[in-house]
């Protein structure tokens, strides 16, 4: 029953997730992580999407950013501008 109830519970925030958030990123932690804090500081809350196995720590070093799909907008700009900066 629990495993059940895990299931369903991860298939509705998987649908939520995708009905409201965009994947406007995906790069290294690093640059994510310091995108995530320039979209903060502009008061656009952002959801990081990691494919570590927790415990064994595999991954293949790639993260994703989302945001809300009505922040789309003023992120793009600033996602623009952190591009450019780490392209130098």
């Amino acid at each position: 029953m629990e495993s059940f109830c895990y299931d369903k519970f991860t298939r509705l925030k998987i649908t939520i997730m995708n009905e409201e958030h965009v994947k406007v990123f995906s790069g290294s932690p690093i640059f994510v992580s310091r995108l995530k804090s320039l979209l903060k500081e502009n008061n656009i809350l952002s959801i990081t999407k990691s494919d570590t196995i927790v415990g064994y720590e595999i991954s293949n070093y790639i993260d994703d950013l989302f945001v809300l799909s009505s922040d789309l907008n003023e992120a793009n700009k600033i996602i623009d501008s952190f591009q450019k900066e780490i392209s130098e």
